[in-house]
């Protein structure tokens, strides 16, 4: 996600201020584990948790583990 303001300083010439995010909802991504008994148990205080998160995000396009990373921006364009 990106936002970007410009704002002109003559008719051909333009300030611009920049703001890159990455990872900007930060969520993680739910790996499949396969349930065991004791899991099922609804008397087991692990019943009922997600407790599978993949922290290596090796099954996507980036790491959606990360933290939010911010870039900001400031040009000049003429």
């Amino acid at each position: 996600m990106n936002l970007v303001k410009r704002i002109r300083v003559a008719e051909r010439k333009e300030f611009e201020i920049r703001v890159d995010c990455v990872n900007v909802m930060n969520n993680p991504r739910w790996t499949f584990v396969t349930p065991t008994l004791g899991i099922l148990d609804i008397n087991n205080p692990n019943f009922g948790k997600l407790t599978g998160a993949d922290p290596t995000g090796a099954n996507q396009a980036d790491n959606p583990v990360s933290n939010r990373r911010f870039t900001f921006n400031a040009r000049f364009n003429f």
